[in-house]
């Protein structure tokens, strides 16, 4: 029996990639979220930061998305 080239296993390695991307999409936003509440509660802006930080958060989690897709596709 041959050993499998490194190129077989590929798939794996974009199938783990591509579990991460709801990780990699929601994590951002939820923090965003929470540091926004956070400082609205400090400085009593309700909800104006709370909104900032969570397109903020959207826009960080687009952006990782936008790199784990690329990384895929450059392995190709």
């Amino acid at each position: 029996m041959q050993p499998k080239s490194p190129k077989d296993y590929k798939w794996i390695r974009n199938s783990g990639l591509a579990f991460g991307v709801g990780a990699e999409l929601v994590a951002p936003i939820v923090v965003g979220y929470f540091i926004g509440a956070w400082l609205d509660g400090k400085f009593r802006t309700d909800p104006w930061l709370m909104i900032v930080f969570t397109f903020i958060g959207i826009g960080a989690g687009f952006v990782n998305l936008f790199r784990l897709v690329s990384k895929i596709s450059k392995d190709d």
